[in-house]
């Protein structure tokens, strides 16, 4: 208990710092990370980031809103921009010393899963949206002779700007009527133009991320914890006026028609979780949410996977159990075949005393005979037989 009031004040506190340092700490260049160095010697302390299992960001909206622009400033400084994420994703040195430097100003622990997780999502975005930055200052309706060849970035060198350019100059990337026409849209941001405007319900969070903005609206539900139905309407209603779409209102009565509907016996009752994966197919709205995470949105495979991981442990524990038996059996007529040999040698042994004993009956009995013979001859004088 005194450890969660401990801690009640902490953030209290923290919050109130915050605040107050958004308040007083004037804008302008040059300020950049200056904001939360004065917090964290206000609390003589570095400011305390916790990511829990499943979730991207920090619950706290202020120490969200820290963690993401010390995480820009990180990247604008000394992390590279390069083409493709999975080309950083497998250079690891990159994303350590990304994680490195965006924790000299927290206190939080860089060796879990969900803080580089967490850190790992905020480069990707962070990459996507540096090289579209770039592309649009310096690439954009800039005639191909006044294009820059050296890097306009100290955390790019003049080869990874070459690899940026060759990727915005690719066939792939762009198409050109000719040399005269003015450049079109490439493929991938037409593909991008026409899935935005497929989208139906926009979010109405601005720019404050999905986690934070759930840690946000749980005063308005007071004690009862809110569910992925009320996550759905708030993040998608006006925060002014509490007004939402058609579309957004016909899938809230979707998901409530669901959830309504008469259980039949030895079914689960439809959870808001399940109503809202059903109406918005194809979401990863749970996940982004926290309320799920990414490994529990493939229940079907994953259960799959542990009954087929179960089996396999099963058939070599029964494998392990045949092993012994066999190796058992094999002791055991080792065991016989040495008591046969035994028996054998015993045999012969016996046998070898035999024929000896033959042979020396066999002697004795030719010799009985020539006396016999002898004496009744009256060859042989009596004192030379000898018997051996």
């Amino acid at each position: 208990i005194i450890c969660s009031i401990a801690d009640g004040h902490l953030m209290t506190n923290t919050c109130n710092l915050l605040e107050e340092e958004i308040k007083t700490t004037p804008k302008g260049p040059g300020r950049a990370g200056k904001d939360l160095e004065r917090i964290n010697k206000g609390m003589h302390m570095k400011l305390p980031i916790h990511i829990f299992e499943g979730k991207k960001r920090h619950e706290v909206p202020r120490q969200a809103a820290k963690l993401v622009t010390q995480a820009g400033i990180v990247l604008w400084r000394h992390i590279p921009v390069l083409p493709r994420w999975n080309k950083l994703q497998h250079e690891q040195d990159h994303l350590s010393n990304y994680i490195k430097k965006v924790s000299v100003q927290f206190s939080m622990d860089t060796t879990s899963k969900p803080v580089i997780s967490a850190c790992a999502d905020m480069l990707k975005s962070g990459q996507r949206q540096m090289r579209s930055k770039l592309k649009k200052k310096y690439f954009d309706n800039v005639p191909e002779s006044q294009r820059i060849t050296k890097s306009p970035m100290s955390s790019m060198d003049d080869n990874q700007w070459a690899e940026l350019l060759k990727l915005w100059s690719s066939p792939q990337h762009m198409e050109w009527h000719n040399l005269k026409a003015p450049r079109s849209l490439s493929e991938t941001c037409l593909a991008n133009q026409r899935n935005r405007e497929k989208v139906q319900m926009y979010q109405r969070t601005g720019s404050r991320c999905y986690v934070a903005q759930a840690h946000a609206v749980r005063d308005k539900f007071k004690d009862a914890e809110p569910t992925a139905v009320d996550l759905f309407r708030e993040f998608r209603s006006s925060r002014k006026t509490g007004f939402v779409s058609e579309t957004v209102q016909k899938a809230l009565d979707d998901m409530e028609a669901m959830m309504e509907e008469p259980v039949r016996e030895g079914e689960e009752p439809m959870s808001p979780g399940r109503a809202v994966r059903e109406v918005v197919c194809a979401s990863t709205f749970l996940e982004v949410v926290g309320l799920q995470s990414k490994k529990k949105l493939r229940v079907p495979v994953c259960s799959r996977l542990e009954a087929l991981i179960a089996e396999l442990e099963c058939e070599k524990a029964e494998g392990r159990q045949v092993e012994q038996i066999v190796e058992q059996q094999r002791r055991e007529i080792d065991a016989l075949r040495k008591q046969v040999q035994e028996a054998r040698d015993s045999n012969r042994t016996v046998e070898a005393q035999l024929e000896h004993l033959r042979k020396e009956s066999a002697q004795k009995a030719s010799m009985i005979a020539c006396l016999m013979s002898n004496f009744e001859g009256g060859q042989v004088h009596p004192s030379s037989l000898t018997f051996e």
